[in-house]
């Protein structure tokens, strides 16, 4: 099974929207994926990826499900001095929280524990499973016992962060190793593997993170979306 998971195309958040940029993101992603063959295709309930998965369906003829879990994971954590969402922490910030790195304790941290991140989380957790499981595969402690081994393909147009929530939850570490650890641009896919090395015990694998292929061929710069200045002293955001 492969699993394709697509970030929305450059976005202009007041509006839930694309900008015209993301439009031709978006447009890029369609065109170079249109010959691949993707047997199911999801589909956040947000404006902004359910416009990015439109010009994929108006090209495929396929319709996207919406999934209501695959919504951006952005809810509000209190910190003294720097609230903040779960994906987005400054580096000095996750030295003061030691446990956010923690592969299974990651959401006992005082400050998500407080603002009820690990319950949100095992919800998504939870929902993806079970939509895994409709594919062939059931979640038994650390791997996914194959009920029914196949090569379908699912694609998924969500958000940086929801997206690197379910990573996390595929390959057993704290998703604060993706979230702060990985970015993928506007329009960017991830490409990630079943490897069934042990009869009946699959695992999942990244062959490809955050490629902006699509764009290349299209002739388009990626946008800085979703990263942070280089060095303090340039004009990018911080």
């Amino acid at each position: 099974m492969t699993l394709v998971f697509v970030r929305h195309g450059q976005p202009d958040y007041s509006t839930d929207t694309l900008t015209e940029k993301g439009k031709k993101e978006a447009a890029a992603f369609a065109s170079y994926w249109e010959g691949k063959k993707a047997a199911f295709v999801y589909v956040s309930p947000l404006g902004r990826a359910r416009e990015t998965a439109s010009f994929y369906e108006e090209r495929t003829g396929k319709k996207a499900v919406v999934l209501p879990f695959l919504r951006e994971f952005s809810y509000p954590v209190e910190n003294p001095g720097n609230p903040f969402v779960p994906w987005d922490v400054y580096p000095l910030d996750l030295e003061r929280h030691p446990l956010l790195l923690d592969p299974v304790h990651w959401s006992e941290d005082e400050a998500l524990r407080k603002a009820g991140i690990g319950v949100k989380a095992k919800d998504v957790f939870d929902a993806f499973d079970r939509l895994l499981e409709e594919h062939g595969y059931w979640r038994e402690r650390n791997h996914y016992a194959v009920l029914r081994p196949n090569h379908e393909t699912l694609l998924f147009f969500g958000h940086f962060g929801v997206d690197s929530l379910i990573l996390s939850h595929l390959l057993n570490c704290s998703p604060y190793v993706l979230w702060q650890g990985t970015v993928a641009l506007t329009s960017s896919f991830t490409v990630v593997t079943t490897e069934e090395r042990q009869e009946g015990a699959a695992s999942f694998r990244i062959q490809v993170l955050g490629a902006t292929n699509h764009l290349e061929k299209a002739g388009l710069s990626p946008s800085f979306e979703a990263r942070f200045a280089e060095c303090f002293q340039d004009p990018e955001r911080h």
